[in-house]
């Protein structure tokens, strides 16, 4: 069955309410009934639960037992979480979670400690992120969109964000997608004033940046349970700073432009052992 979930994205500011603590509560209790343990940590079944409805993933994980979101960082028991993967690929840039609608997690499994694989100083653990697998021929997704504006503070920003994961017999097809556009003024006036001195300057300040982002990952299953993916990410991030100065008798400008491309690839082959 094919269908497709579209999402409009709003701020809003939301009160703590008894009401709202008492529906948390309800919610962390239907997840632990869901939830296996064990000595590195646990794994939580979240298809068809309340708490993933109508969230995106980067929402979803804050409901889960002994994980936190602090400043746009994850942390498991108060430690920084070392590392963070969908189907297996670990993610750079936590942004391709809020693509990501929540109904289409299968399961969760945090590990509270590094494993052995992993950077000795990081001890934060991992939250892997399994995705549900679309039917043959079928397909799953959300669009999503913001826009911002601030005239007094000369602050704006637009963005647009996609996600698609389609299935084709063995072969699984995964594109996140992000584009959008900031701008940020700043203007200030400033007078100063003495003996036979009477000076009025003026400065104006401005930045435009231009942010894509695009991860297209492709995986093949085999009859043998054996499967063969790879993941291509490529981010751009193009900012525009310049300012200009007045003080009546002499005007100077700075401007400047970069461009920061990151590209990122990565290669999986997993073998089931034996048949457990």
């Amino acid at each position: 069955m094919k269908h497709l979930f579209i999402a409009l994205m709003a701020a809003a500011c939301i009160l703590p309410t008894h009401a709202q603590k008492e529906q948390q509560l309800q919610e962390v209790t239907v997840v632990a009934s869901r939830t296996t343990n064990n000595a590195e940590g646990y794994t939580t079944n979240l298809r068809g639960t309340d708490i993933a409805k109508g969230k995106p993933a980067v929402d979803v994980l804050g409901f889960l037992p002994n994980i936190s979101r602090e400043n746009g960082n994850f942390k498991i028991n108060g430690l920084s979480a070392s590392e963070i993967y969908v189907d297996g690929v670990k993610l750079s840039d936590l942004s391709e979670l809020n693509n990501i609608p929540g109904e289409m997690i299968d399961k969760v499994q945090v590990k509270y400690l590094a494993g052995s694989d992993q950077n000795a100083s990081l001890s934060g653990g991992t939250i892997m992120i399994t995705l549900r697998r679309p039917p043959e021929g079928g397909y799953y997704g959300s669009i999503s969109a913001n826009a911002d504006w601030y005239r007094s503070c000369g602050f704006g920003n637009e963005g647009i964000s996609g996600m698609i994961n389609y299935r084709y017999k063995g072969l699984s097809v995964y594109d996140n997608l992000y584009a959008g556009a900031t701008k940020v003024e700043d203007n200030s006036e400033q007078t100063m004033t003495g003996d036979n001195l009477h000076t009025f300057l003026t400065e104006s300040s401005k930045s435009h940046s231009f942010d894509f982002r695009n991860r297209l990952s492709l995986t093949q299953q085999f009859n043998s349970g054996a499967q063969l993916g790879g993941s291509y990410l490529v981010s751009l991030y193009r900012p525009h700073p310049s300012s200009v100065s007045d003080n009546e008798s002499l005007t100077s400008s700075v401007s400047s432009r970069k461009n920061i491309v990151l590209q990122e690839g990565t290669l999986r082959f997993l073998q089931p052992l034996s048949s457990r």
